[in-house]
């Protein structure tokens, strides 16, 4: 049996299924896949559903381990960033000498974000 994935440089590959590892995040129908391309050998992660796991596990893929990279199965929903977005917060941090000290207090612990300045906080 082979499992048929696609590398973002190389494109489609073929593999074991040994060497495919996955990872459900929970409370979610989407998973990720994680290969080494055998061609490039690249790390290349894919999404999948829970439908798709329970086909390769039990072909013999193998469950992931160490830190999971579920970030890349988040929806990136509203717009775009731009470029003025990004010069915009430049421009913020240029006139803020020390950006760090709006988010926490004079002891270093967490700031809410509706606490008004503490007079030892550094302007």
């Amino acid at each position: 049996m082979e499992v048929q994935a696609e590398c973002p440089w190389c494109g489609p590959v073929s593999l074991r299924p040994q060497e495919v590892s996955y990872a459900a995040e929970p409370g979610s129908d989407e998973a990720l896949c994680e290969i080494a391309c055998p061609v490039c050998y690249r790390v290349v992660y894919a999404k999948t559903t829970a439908e798709g796991v329970k086909i390769i596990r039990a072909a013999g893929a193998h469950l992931m381990s160490g830190l999971i990279p579920f970030e890349l199965l988040e929806r990136h929903d509203g717009p775009a960033l731009r470029w003025d977005d990004a010069l915009d917060l430049l421009a913020g941090l240029e006139t803020t000498p020390f950006p760090q000290a709006e988010l926490v207090d004079g002891n270093g612990a967490p700031r809410s974000r509706t606490a008004a300045p503490d007079a030892r906080t550094p302007q």
